[in-house]
């Protein structure tokens, strides 16, 4: 069969989802930095950060409804 365009898929596991965003290059420099120095992964340390920010927007704006909740 023929591959679409774009990156292949893979099987990235868990509940993932391959997503693409644009930051500007003094933050991804602080998550890269973050990363190293907690000795994880970029997607970790921006897993974290946005499950903070969801948690405290949710706290003062009630729960987001998801498929899963």
């Amino acid at each position: 069969s023929k591959q679409g365009p774009g990156r292949p898929r893979k099987n990235i596991g868990n509940d993932d989802t391959r997503a693409t965003f644009i930051i500007s290059a003094a933050l991804l420099r602080k998550i890269k930095f973050i990363s190293v120095m907690d000795g994880c992964l970029q997607k970790d340390t921006i897993s974290a950060a946005l499950n903070e920010y969801i948690n405290r927007w949710e706290a003062e704006n009630g729960r987001i409804p998801t498929p899963k909740n």
